[in-house]
C-alpha cells in the first residue's frame, strides 16, 4: 500500500461525528490486523505460501497506527471547547455505574461457611426506590450531555 493511500481520509473535511465513526473504524481494522499478523506468524512448515506475509502486516498496521494517532490529535483539538463537558460526561457515568452496582438488599446474610457462624443484619441508606431516581437522574444530566456533544460534533468540521 503506498503511504499515501492510507492519509487520503485526513486531507478531506469532516464533521466531529464522522471523524469519531472513522477513529472506530481505524481502531476494529488495526485489532484485526493485530489478529491476523498472530495468525500468520506461526504456518505449517511445508506450506510454501502462507496467506499472509507477517512483515506486510506490520508495515500496513503502523501506517493505519499513524493515521488514527493524526485523526485522534485533530479530534481532541476541535473538540478542546467542550472538553469539560466530555469530563463531565465521563465522571457522571462513572457514578451511574457506582449507583446501579449499589446493593439494596436487607436480607441477612451468614458471614461464613460454617453452620454457627454468625448473621449479620443490613441497612441500606439508598433503597432500591431512591437508588432508580438517583440513577434516573443521573442519566437524564448524561443524556442532556450527549445531545449539546452531538450538536457540536455535527456542526464543527476538522
Amino acid at each position: 500500500m503506498p503511504l499515501s493511500a492510507p492519509f487520503n481520509i485526513l486531507v478531506k473535511k469532516m464533521n466531529i461525528a464522522a471523524a469519531l465513526k472513522e477513529k472506530n473504524r481505524l481502531t476494529q481494522k488495526i485489532l484485526r490486523l493485530h489478529h491476523r499478523i498472530d495468525q500468520a506468524n506461526r504456518v505449517d512448515a511445508i506450506d510454501p505460501n502462507p496467506p499472509d506475509n507477517v512483515n506486510t502486516l506490520i508495515l500496513e498496521t503502523k501506517s493505519l497506527i499513524h493515521e488514527l494517532g493524526d485523526l485522534k490529535r485533530k479530534i481532541a483539538t476541535a473538540t478542546h471547547p467542550v472538553a469539560d463537558l466530555i469530563s463531565k460526561q465521563v465522571e457522571l457515568k462513572k457514578l451511574l455505574k457506582v449507583i446501579k452496582d449499589l446493593k439494596t438488599s436487607v436480607t441477612p446474610e451468614k458471614m461464613g461457611y460454617s453452620e454457627d457462624a454468625p448473621v449479620k443484619n443490613f441497612k441500606v441508606q439508598l433503597n432500591s426506590v431512591t437508588k432508580n431516581t438517583v440513577a434516573e437522574d443521573l442519566i437524564t444530566q448524561i443524556d442532556t450531555i450527549q445531545d449539546q456533544l452531538d450538536k457540536f460534533n455535527a456542526v464543527t468540521t476538522i
